[in-house]
């Protein structure tokens, strides 16, 4: 349950960091709270803001800042971790997308979404 509980968690916070524009904030719903919360993760406070986007080449760049106040299973210990601090993504032209997340505390959350299949 703790593995489906993180990639739930991964989900939120990747889909908080594509936000479309500079200047957009997004915040945790009561829906999303819920359906956290039905595998083990309460969140008290999720907040994400877009402060930059660029483009490099092909590659589409987002900067912002995250706030996240949660707890959630590490191993059989309970945690709660209080944090805020950067997340930053890239979305290239064939549509890869990696997203990471930096704490001040510590806490770190990499995602990268699987390799498109081959064309034929």
């Amino acid at each position: 349950m703790a593995r489906t509980a993180d990639v739930v968690l991964q989900t939120q916070l990747v889909a908080m960091a594509l936000l479309p524009s500079v200047g957009c904030e997004a915040e945790i719903q009561p829906q999303q709270r819920d359906l956290l919360s039905a595998y083990g993760v309460v969140v008290h406070d999720l907040r994400t803001i877009v402060l930059e986007l660029a483009r490099i080449e092909s590659k589409e760049i987002r900067i912002g800042r995250f706030s996240l106040d949660m707890e959630h299973d590490v191993g059989r210990t309970r945690r709660h971790t209080r944090t805020e601090g950067h997340f930053y993504g890239v979305v290239d032209g064939a549509g890869q997308v990696s997203i990471t997340y930096v704490g001040s505390d510590g806490y770190e959350m990499r995602w990268q979404s699987p390799s498109p299949p081959p064309l034929h």
